[in-house]
């Protein structure tokens, strides 16, 4: 268990690792213990259930407590309450980092499962802002390629582990940038739709033979379920956005 615990913002509780999960806080501790084992049973169904485990590897540049190493979601304070400059410790994580916290946690997902299979993916979303001493966009060439090459280091050395190419699809100079938004950063529902069809085309069984009957129930089929998750997922506000907010709102919160 993580040694941060709950901590209080006024009348409300926040917790440390998931502090937009209620905009607000918690009423008290004894809530926000009930939501926390709630969340826990709910990922461990997850895990037990699932049939292949997609994750996307985002930022290298972060924040963990200084008391064990734990590492916060964004930086304690952007989410709530006051940045206390004793919790935290800012770090990058290196390549061998990433690639052995992701060898732990496959190792773990395997003790629940022998059989998982793991695909990994590199977000496309450009940073905003960096902690590091250099310009934005060296930092962001940089939170790009460790996690990048952490997984095909994962890839190469775990079986039942692939890498899907979500960000060089975005990203790559044949596309112009045209799934970017205007602002060059966030990526279009079209290129979310775009990645999700290759997904499913070169990822995923294929579907029935052609001329086969369509199912009597009018359900969605997969594909177009996990479509329809993508665009929501699209529309989702970034933690990082939070770094437009000015420090006196989060203070209030």
């Amino acid at each position: 268990m993580p040694a941060e615990k709950v901590r209080r913002a006024g009348e409300r509780f926040l917790g440390p690792f998931r502090p937009r999960i209620r905009p607000d806080g918690f009423a008290s501790e004894e809530e926000f213990q009930a939501d926390r084992a709630q969340h826990r049973a709910a990922v461990r169904r997850m895990f037990e259930e699932r049939d292949v485990f997609v994750f996307t590897l985002g930022l290298t540049e972060g924040f963990v407590s200084r008391q064990d190493g734990a590492a916060f979601p964004v930086c304690p304070g952007a989410a709530g309450g006051k940045f206390d400059p004793e919790r935290p410790v800012f770090v990058h994580e290196r390549v061998e980092e990433v690639v052995g916290n992701l060898a732990v946690f496959i190792a773990s997902l395997r003790r629940v499962d022998p059989r998982a299979r793991v695909i990994l993916t590199v977000s496309p979303v450009p940073l905003k802002a960096t902690a590091e001493d250099r310009h934005v966009l060296q930092a962001k060439v940089h939170s790009t390629s460790v996690p990048r090459g952490a997984a095909q280091e994962i890839c190469d050395t775990h079986e039942d582990a692939a890498s899907f190419p979500s960000c060089e699809i975005i990203t790559g100079a044949c596309t112009r940038g045209a799934h970017f938004a205007a602002d060059l950063r966030e990526v279009e529902e079209a290129g979310v739709e775009h990645v999700m069809r290759v997904f499913f085309r070169h990822a995923t069984m294929p579907g029935p033979p052609a001329g086969a009957p369509a199912p009597a129930a009018a359900v969605p089929p997969p594909a177009a379920r996990h479509l329809a998750r993508a665009r929501a997922a699209a529309a989702l506000i970034c933690d990082e956005e939070l770094l437009d907010i000015p420090p006196a709102a989060l203070e209030t919160r």
